[in-house]
């Protein structure tokens, strides 16, 4: 993922915030990944912990929410091929006017 990551992200974002666009959704997406392996350690204890391998239902929960979250971003997600990606992501150029008019 990560070798698709910067290409996927600059193609969301227009070219005048595409900077900022690109920057907080990256910090975004790992602030809120760097806390799942606290949750599952808190889903794991309060299931009683992980002896055996019995108890990790909630975890396995937790892990298929997370994967169709990711996988309805990607299928959500904007195709850009083909288009000008200094027009991507709302109005073209500052003010709605395009960049040379």
């Amino acid at each position: 993922m990560a070798a698709t990551l910067a290409a996927m992200l600059n193609e969301m974002f227009a070219t005048e915030v595409r900077s900022t666009g690109v920057s907080v959704a990256y910090q975004a997406g790992a602030l809120i990944a760097g806390f799942l392996p606290l949750t599952a350690g808190g889903l794991l204890a309060a299931a009683g912990g992980g002896g055996g391998g019995t108890n990790i239902g909630s975890v396995a929960v937790l892990v298929m929410v997370v994967s169709v979250l990711g996988a309805v971003a990607v299928w959500t997600g904007r195709e850009s091929r083909g288009s000008d990606l200094r027009e991507v992501g709302g109005e073209p150029g500052a003010g709605g006017q395009r960049p040379g008019r």
